[in-house]
């Protein structure tokens, strides 16, 4: 008879190793959901702060509604630009690191 792998016997000699690792990744998924969100909130301050600093920036520079309207969308544009870019480069070099290096920066 051969020896078969679900066998509660072999179940029971994974377990601990299974639940180790199980607890690795569950700490690993923990710590990159923080830093996902760390990013998304960096990303929403910064997009509230340019909505904030929009009467000033107008204000300082003398420009009209639409002329305010154009910064706004040119702030849009190059974050969106960064975004396609950090996208790229994190296929190529790796999404850790690139996550990293973005949130550093």
């Amino acid at each position: 008879m051969a020896h078969d792998r679900n066998a509660p016997e072999a179940t029971a000699r994974r377990a601990p190793e299974a639940q180790r690792d199980a607890g690795t990744g569950a700490a690993h998924r923990t710590l990159s959901l923080a830093a996902v969100l760390f990013a998304v909130s960096m990303t929403f301050i910064d997009q509230t702060l340019v909505s904030i600093a929009a009467p000033r920036i107008a204000e300082d520079l003398g420009l009209t509604p639409a002329g305010i309207r154009w910064v706004v969308n040119a702030y849009l544009l190059a974050l969106a630009a960064c975004c396609a870019l950090g996208g790229r480069l994190a296929e190529l070099l790796g999404h850790r690191r690139i996550m990293l290096v973005g949130t550093v920066v």
